[in-house]
């Protein structure tokens, strides 16, 4: 199937050259659109959890059951891990060395295949389990991939280095469950929360800097993408996001406040994913997009009374939902969050099903009933190609498409995509014909 899809491609490489040794007349005469093809396959089926690194090479996904890693260029199996486990997760460290997989079981359930363990992301070796101190509830890796914070049982916590996991220095959380924590961008510092008050540790040494006194323990905590500032979402109910310094004194420095709910602030806040921005919504009507950093504020952006959804594709790209979730009349509107300005809108969308690809150049939505992917031109929101049939889908950092054709009921293998130009088809033909859409000889999935 991978070599009858390559072959697509190479022919469109070929008829390309073609037209350019005949000339620039005859080149333009003949359209081409981009068209997605099958760039490899794992073999492996019913992925359920999908996860990749940074750049793309690798991929760890939780079956149904099992866990496995794989490489996203040649779609070799690098390891495997067959477990009675159907739920879990896997975390992957920002430098694309190291995964974290952590099968879930029942409580009182026996660990036995269940043990969370870590993985060498670019040779598939299991380098060491995570089972000595109970359930792992979070681990977090620093940004360049030196160490790895976990958190277990109540008081069980740990900065370790991440190639051996040997432990460095204990975390003193005070007998509370921690499910949230972030190095600082620069690995100086580590903030947890969850249970109790939201902490500020040494990353070298786990001593306490700060406690961050708010109403009723923490939904979330995020550095800001310079460090400077440590955001924290309050659980108690009100709507607030509290900015701390990250220095010392480490006092509040602006507590933002969506009066217009009575929600923890989860609900209605969100990062970019570069942590340069946060957006609220702060009435009813407007979302507020501030700097992370200071808290002041970039734009306000007008939305229909209680609009709902609102998520950053990137720090240049914010979608937000008006009408209610799921509904086919509701739209999904663009914006410049720096600037405030409207860029476009996609009837019928929603912003929990898009995604980015690298530099936002394509989104990609999955907010369909015949469950298609709808790939799309970033700056436009034109579609420029549809992928059927897809049960789960995840954008590489490549800006390949890696996909899955119905996680759960059928053996099928999991698709990695590239985007490619062929001649554009006559009208009403597919540019390309894809494996499970229409199956030829020899294209059948097996």
């Amino acid at each position: 199937m991978t070599t009858a899809r390559a072959q697509s491609g190479a022919s469109a490489t070929i008829i390309t050259l073609a037209l350019a040794l005949l000339g620039p007349g005859c080149a333009r005469e003949m359209a081409h659109e981009e068209a997605w093809i099958v760039d490899c396959t794992v073999d492996v089926d019913r992925a359920w959890i999908l996860a990749a690194t940074p750049d793309g090479k690798r991929g760890a996904f939780m079956l149904f059951p099992g866990v496995c890693l794989a490489d996203l260029e040649t779609g070799e199996v690098l390891y495997r891990h067959d477990t009675t486990c159907y739920r879990g997760d896997v975390e992957v460290s920002p430098c694309s060395r190291w995964v974290v997989a952590n099968p879930s079981r029942d409580p009182g359930e026996p660990r036995g295949d269940k043990t969370p363990f870590v993985l060498d992301a670019r040779t598939g070796k299991r380098l060491y389990d995570l089972d000595e101190d109970g359930d792992l509830f979070k681990a977090a890796f620093s940004a360049d991939g030196s160490r790895l914070f976990t958190s277990h049982a109540p008081d069980q916590a740990w900065i370790r280095d991440a190639a051996t996991g040997a432990k460095l220095v204990r975390v003193p959380v005070d007998a509370r469950l921690v499910f949230q924590a972030e190095f600082s961008p620069d690995g100086r510092f580590l903030v947890t929360g969850m249970r109790g008050m939201p902490s500020l540790w040494d990353a070298a040494t786990a001593a306490k800097l700060a406690t961050f006194d708010i109403e009723g323990g923490s939904v979330f905590v995020h550095f800001s993408h310079d460090g400077g500032s440590v955001l924290v979402g309050d659980k108690a109910g009100n709507g607030k996001v509290h900015f701390f310094s990250a220095s010392p004194p480490h006092q509040r420095l602006r507590t933002v406040d969506c009066a217009a709910y009575s929600l923890p602030a989860l609900i209605f806040c969100t990062v970019s994913p570069d942590r340069s921005l946060m957006a609220m919504a702060e009435a009813s009507d407007t979302v507020t997009v501030r700097e992370t950093g200071s808290g002041n504020v970039t734009s306000v952006i007008s939305v229909k009374p209680d609009a709902g959804g609102f998520r950053f594709m990137s720090a240049d790209l914010m979608l937000t939902r008006s009408g209610r979730y799921g509904s086919p009349s509701s739209t999904c509107d663009a914006w410049n969050p720096r600037t405030g300005t409207h860029l476009y809108a996609l009837e019928g969308r929603d912003p929990a099903h898009c995604s980015p690809g690298p530099s936002c150049a394509r989104l990609f939505d999955n907010n369909d009933p015949d469950d298609r992917i709808r790939i799309r031109d970033g700056g436009s929101g034109e579609v420029v190609f549809t992928v059927p049939n897809i049960d789960r889908f995840l954008p590489l950092g490549d800006g390949r498409l890696l996909v899955v054709v119905d996680a759960i009921n059928t053996a099928r293998p999991i698709v990695v995509l590239r985007a490619t130009h062929v001649p554009a088809p006559p009208d009403g033909q597919p540019a390309v014909t894809l494996p499970w859409e229409t199956p030829e000889p020899g294209l059948e999935m097996q």
